[in-house]
């Protein structure tokens, strides 16, 4: 029986100790992904819409999400959101969902808005109540010969 000494190497990349075995090529790295790991150049980015820190190959550095799930996310995003008080004044003239189509976002996405911005959704009949009033004095300068000047949406 032949005894053979086998050495132990360390991996450069993880720090394994492996046997290194004599009688075929020497071994460099612990295992295929290891080796891999080594010749490939990993880049640090960071996700545009996270913030996420991801590592890239070099031919990836164009990359600007970590996932689908956020570019898809930024792409949706609306650059300028209207301001809290701006929302509710269309909220008294127009439906969730006719101010998201203004937007050309979803009404769900207008309500996280105005919970977003701090404000407080109002509820159906503070919005038909609010409407009432506001037709009804529409009604009564009109009945009045009084030209009526909206500038809220100015």
């Amino acid at each position: 029986m032949c005894s053979r000494r086998l050495e132990l190497k360390k991996c450069p990349v993880c720090g394994k100790s492996f046997p290194e075995n004599r009688q075929h090529r020497p071994k460099t790295y612990c295992s295929r992904q290891c080796a891999g790991l080594s010749t490939s150049k990993r880049y640090t980015i960071q996700c545009r819409a996270c913030g996420k820190r991801i590592k890239v190959s070099r031919s990836r550095l164009d990359t600007r999400y970590c996932s689908s799930s956020c570019r898809y996310r930024a792409h949706r995003q609306v650059a300028n959101w209207p301001t809290l008080n701006q929302l509710l004044d269309l909220l008294e003239r127009a439906t969730l969902k006719q101010i998201g189509e203004l937007y050309g976002v979803s009404a769900t996405t207008v309500k996280y808005w105005i919970l977003k911005q701090g404000g407080q959704m109002p509820t159906l009949s503070e919005i038909r109540r609010s409407r009432r009033a506001r037709v009804k004095n529409e009604l009564a300068y009109a009945k009045s010969g009084t030209r009526i000047i909206d500038r809220r949406g100015e």
